[in-house]
């Protein structure tokens, strides 16, 4: 749940997460949105004692939809209101946190709330009421600015790991999983898992690499496409991990 509140010439700002926290891809909120029986289940768990994680993933490519699957998914988020959390979807900000000492919240997307913070405070902040914003030139142009700075640079990563892997071949296997330290583990594993693997890398490649790193790192229950699932299944998290 995330509550903003105007103080003085700043805001305070409070963010917390009930378990079992949900990530869902934009794909799998739309199924959820437009299912009446997945939808009552889904909004029974998080509404009773749950939280749904949602990223800047998630704030882009809903922003790119129109029509009913739009709609849909609005109408979803509004019967969710307050019961969500932003979690942070470029990995190597959590991965620099995490290694921080002062960090207590390594994938809390506080840039995420410092874009809303000037269009919205006061009380708790209801996830339709964001989706609404991205009708706002300013807000979408700068998510689409952000997210096209970091498609360059993890591009860039996935180029230079490949090149490095027929002479340099590791395994995420002689990493040990620290609960400290989830998304260098998964950061890790998923990169020698595309370093190995052929397939074209493009920009959606690069989304759907945000929508997994850090979301199996401190999700309860992950929801992702078949590739990225099974990418994900062979990292061979802990077993009290995400599922």
């Amino acid at each position: 749940m995330v509550t903003i509140t105007k103080e003085g010439s700043g805001f305070q700002v409070d963010a917390w997460v009930r378990r079992p926290s949900i990530y869902l891809d934009t794909w799998a909120l739309s199924d959820f949105s437009v299912d009446s029986a997945l939808r009552e289940r889904l909004l029974g768990v998080l509404k009773s004692n749950g939280t749904l994680l949602f990223s800047w993933a998630n704030v882009l490519e809903i922003s790119r939809l129109t029509g009913a699957t739009a709609e849909n998914i609005r109408g979803l988020l509004t019967e969710l209101a307050e019961q969500w959390f932003p979690i942070e979807f470029n990995p190597i900000k959590v991965i620099e946190r995490e290694n921080s000492l002062v960090n207590s919240s390594p994938c809390l997307a506080d840039g995420f709330l410092r874009g809303y913070i000037p269009y919205i405070y006061d009380g708790p902040l209801a996830l339709s009421t964001l989706v609404d914003l991205l009708h706002d030139d300013e807000v979408k142009a700068s998510a689409e600015h952000n997210y096209q700075v970091l498609t360059t640079e993890i591009c860039d990563l996935f180029r230079s790991e490949r090149d490095l892997w027929p002479v340099h071949p590791h395994t995420n296997k002689s990493l040990d999983f620290q609960p400290d330290k989830p998304t260098v583990f998964v950061y890790n594993g998923l990169m020698e898992l595309i370093a190995k693997e052929v397939f074209q890398i493009n920009a959606q490649h690069v989304l759907d690499f945000c929508h997994a790193a850090v979301s199996l790192a401190y999700g309860d229950f992950v929801l992702l496409d078949k590739h990225w699932k099974d990418l994900a299944r062979k990292l061979a998290m802990p077993f009290d991990r995400v599922r």
